[in-house]
């Protein structure tokens, strides 16, 4: 997974690179690492991340339970 993969995972799954430093339980640094470029994202963790993309992007949150103005 590239650093701009990364980055769009994260963007569609909606977490910070925080949040995922915490789910995770790593340095806080780590992520922000991946997502420069300045460290490889692990295969694992970038499997793990198209898997939750994909699965958000394919199911949103449903819309239909808010009032109308």
């Amino acid at each position: 997974m590239t650093a701009r993969e990364f980055n769009a995972a994260l963007a569609a799954i909606g977490w910070s690179r925080r949040q995922l430093a915490d789910m995770l339980g790593c340095d806080h640094n780590l992520p922000a690492r991946w997502g420069s470029g300045y460290a490889l994202v692990p295969a694992s963790i970038g499997s793990w991340l198209e898997q939750l993309a994909r699965a958000l992007l394919a199911n949103p949150p449903p819309t239909d339970w808010r009032t109308k103005p």
